[in-house]
């Protein structure tokens, strides 16, 4: 009796015939081909762009950022270690202390490598806010000390606009500006 697996007895059948391409589906098929091609390349060429170029109005440089970071930390902690109370002298010493927090801090970001510093647009402009804002609070401290009643007004650029939305977006969630710079009588403290 010959033997037989069954399968060997039938032959293989030939693969079927390629179905008919319409050409506008082959345009289709190309032209997405093409166009995900473009896109990918695209992509890496916005990339490249985006990872060498400044933001303008954002600090991004690490470096830079760790110092900002580490020094505006003591500063918001000296500031806020520091009531504005007592005598219209003493109030006004409580002012010129709060700022000499800032100036340090300004001061320390100054010292970075003037390359490193120029090759990040906002530091500049953010460090000159931070001096914009000493100066008028040593406007208001004199004003304190010679017994007026001054309001302090937030401090604007040349256009008028409010630089402490500037300040905070430029340097945040590294450095925000107190609110003891901006309300040096939190509790509406009068002279007392």
């Amino acid at each position: 009796m010959p033997s037989s697996s069954g399968y060997l007895d039938y032959p293989v059948p030939p693969p079927p015939p390629p179905l008919p391409v319409e050409k506008r589906w082959l345009w289709v098929a190309v032209l997405f081909t093409i166009g995900s091609l473009i896109a990918i390349a695209g992509s890496f060429v916005i990339l490249a762009i985006f990872s060498t170029n400044d933001f303008k109005d954002y600090i991004d440089n690490d470096r830079i950022l760790a110092v900002v970071e580490h020094e505006c930390d003591r500063m918001t902690k000296t500031v806020d270690s520091i009531t504005v109370s007592g005598t219209l002298r003493q109030q006004a010493a409580a002012i010129r202390a709060q700022d000499v927090a800032v100036e340090k801090m300004v001061k320390a970001v100054r010292a970075i490598d003037p390359d490193l510093l120029d090759s990040d647009e906002p530091t500049l402009q953010w460090v000159a806010d931070w001096d914009q804002l000493v100066n008028l609070r040593s406007v208001f401290a004199a004003e304190v000390e010679r017994g007026h009643d001054p309001e302090f007004e937030e401090p604007t650029d040349l256009d008028g606009d409010p630089i402490l939305d500037r300040m905070d977006f430029a340097s945040e969630p590294e450095c925000v500006v107190p609110d003891a710079l901006l309300d040096p009588y939190p509790e509406d403290v009068e002279g007392v």
